[in-house]
């Protein structure tokens, strides 16, 4: 725990606790280092409502929190229905269940509020422990080495890069994970000797999942036949990789920045670029660098996700093609070879740049990134946000806030003036409407149209801003993640179109 800095004097560690030997233990080691640590705990554990041991293992734990003082919340979860819903596996529906139920726990303790009293969530006693809440709180979860083993074997035979065969992180933001040094074997062992009884779970010896096949035959194979420490060297391994992959991806931050081209305001203007990168600089660098450097660019510009080494491939040998050559992307995103510079730009921002206007707006526009904010024109700044959803969230009705379900969103989002072709959904049906439609319909003058900004999604309009929004994007019950856009006004100081700026 101090080698990885997981705690700080006065922090509340929010303990994931099944009943099981892994977090029994984990509550236990915690609960002993809790005065030397100078740390508070609380426990949380999820009744997943999928066995019938489920509530006495609920009973279990709340009486093991109650004999340690350390107050507990017990929060039901059907999440057979999760899965339904969410069309997910059981096994990937009880882990979202269980984290979000320990951020929930946490961002309660970190607001200050929420503190363990008469009930929990779902209605179950806790034992009203009443300390003070401290301003940060850590999740603590009970991985342990067989664990990471399990886990870097799992993405090696899927096929993965460094990143995935470093497999667990002892840290992951406030997670957590004290135990990832010890083997299983010890847990059992460090409970036998303090006689310390623990739930069973009878999935865990089935084989209907992938990691229980891993932990079942393929590593006691490796064991048996091969290396008796094959646990020992598979983690070793994943910690070396863990390694090689936090250093290359800051030496990776470091040649971006060297590698950036010098570029005047009217080239950027002019050729509508969000980063611009000299082939030369690039060139010097090592190619693992540089498909890195290319990575972490087009994450910064949304498209991460769909981006794979089909991608990076082609834009290597962009570096070498002869004259101009273009190669688009996934998320509208494109990259020009001009001379010895590399363009990465949004295909519409590069439209509009050029001043390509389709006569009935204006030529502005202002890629979205979240979190980020963008000040219009006229001194009002658009803050972005992306969160998860929880179904029971009350969604703003405020003019000045807007909510708006984020995975709805099909291109790179940007601010800008109308133009022709944009359109909004208007009613549950998702009829279509133009907006210059609409403005007539709602009366704006026509020299007011052209200095409205719209959130724009393509040409579907997200939020005609000061206005509505689009019936298509609003948040439902299959909304998994939240895009909240708030409008500040403008203020002093802040005013005239040369201040228009993106951070």
């Amino acid at each position: 725990m101090r080698q990885y800095h997981m705690t700080m004097p006065g922090d509340t560690v929010i303990v994931g606790v099944s009943g099981g030997a892994d977090s029994v233990c984990l509550l236990l080691v915690l609960a002993d280092l809790r005065e030397e640590l100078m740390i508070r705990l609380e426990a949380v554990h999820v009744h997943h409502g999928l066995r019938p041991e489920a509530d006495a293992e609920a009973d279990y734990v709340m009486k093991l929190c109650g004999g340690l003082g350390i107050p507990c919340t017990v929060v039901r979860e059907q999440v057979d229905e999760v899965a339904r819903r969410e069309k997910i596996s059981c096994e990937e529906a009880g882990r979202l269940v269980r984290y979000r139920a320990f951020e929930q726990r946490a961002a309660a303790v970190e607001s200050g509020g929420g503190t363990p009293g008469a009930a929990g969530p779902a209605g179950i006693p806790t034992d009203g422990g009443q300390a003070d809440c401290p301003a940060r709180a850590r999740i603590a979860v009970a991985h342990h080495k067989n664990d990471r083993a399990e886990t870097t074997l799992f993405h090696l035979l899927r096929g993965t890069g460094l990143a995935g065969l470093a497999g667990i992180r002892p840290v992951r933001g406030r997670v957590i994970r004290p135990l990832l040094c010890v083997s299983r074997e010890e847990i059992e062992a460090y409970l036998r000797k303090r006689g310390i009884s623990w739930c069973m779970d009878g999935s865990n010896l089935e084989d209907t999942y992938t990691r229980n096949k891993i932990r079942h035959h393929l590593l006691p194979y490796a064991e048996q036949e091969i290396c008796r420490e094959s646990v020992e060297h598979i983690v070793k391994a994943a910690e070396a990789a863990a390694e090689a992959e936090d250093y290359l991806e800051g030496a990776a931050q470091k040649a971006l920045r060297e590698c950036l081209a010098v570029r005047t305001d009217a080239e950027r203007r002019e050729s509508g670029e969000s980063y611009a990168f000299c082939i030369k600089k690039l060139l010097l660098e090592h190619p693992v660098i540089q498909k890195r450097i290319l990575l972490q660019t087009l994450q910064e510009m949304g498209g991460g996700r769909d981006i794979g080494s089909v991608h990076l491939n082609g834009l290597l040998r962009l570096f070498h093609a002869q004259g101009s050559k273009t190669l688009c992307l996934p998320h509208d995103i494109c990259v020009r070879k001009e001379y010895d510079t590399l363009l990465f730009f949004h295909n519409t921002d590069r439209m509009d740049a050029r001043g390509q206007e389709d006569g009935t707006g204006t030529a502005g526009e202002y890629p979205v990134k979240t979190p980020g904010q963008v000040r219009l024109g006229d001194g009002r700044i658009l803050y972005f946000e992306r969160f998860p959803y929880e179904k029971n969230q009350i969604i703003p009705q405020k003019t000045c806030t807007k909510w708006f379900d984020y995975d709805k969103i099909e291109k790179s989002m940007a601010v800008r003036t109308r133009r022709s072709g944009d359109y909004l959904t208007v009613d549950s049906a998702l009829s279509r409407q133009t907006l210059k439609k609409y403005m007539i319909q709602e009366k704006i003058p026509k020299e007011r149209r052209e200095r409205i900004y719209v959130l724009a999604d393509g040409q579907h309009i997200v939020w005609v801003i000061g206005y509505r929004i689009s019936q298509y994007y609003k948040v439902d019950e299959h909304t998994k993640n939240i895009l909240q856009v708030r409008l500040e006004e403008r203020k002093e100081g802040h005013g005239g179109e040369n201040q228009s700026i993106i951070i």
